[in-house]
């Protein structure tokens, strides 16, 4: 069932992309002609509702990881035996020939 639901998730994530970017559009050219930005009061309703999921996001992360969880503690690792590759970010550029 996991492989035939990720099958479908590629299926339709192509043809979004084929449909978007790709085909040509089937509306009519006024339909292109009318279309607009949201007024205002649509947005202002948007911005606070974005401004306050990122808040609350950020405020209630432990309740969704679990308190004191190093869930990205590991994000940024260097394995010992590839430290060189770190250390070559800061060479010295009068050595390059």
């Amino acid at each position: 069932m996991g492989s035939l639901a990720a099958l479908f998730t590629a299926f339709y994530s192509l043809r979004l992309l084929y449909l978007t970017f790709i085909a040509n559009p089937h509306s009519s050219q006024s339909t292109y002609q009318m279309s607009h930005e949201s007024p205002l009061p649509m947005t202002i309703p948007l911005f606070i509702l974005s401004i306050g999921s990122i808040f609350v996001g950020y405020f209630f992360r432990d309740m969704f990881i679990g308190f004191g969880s190093d869930f990205l503690g590991n994000a940024v690792f260097i394995k010992d035996s590839h430290y060189i590759m770190a250390e070559a970010e800061f060479i010295d550029p009068t050595i390059i020939k």
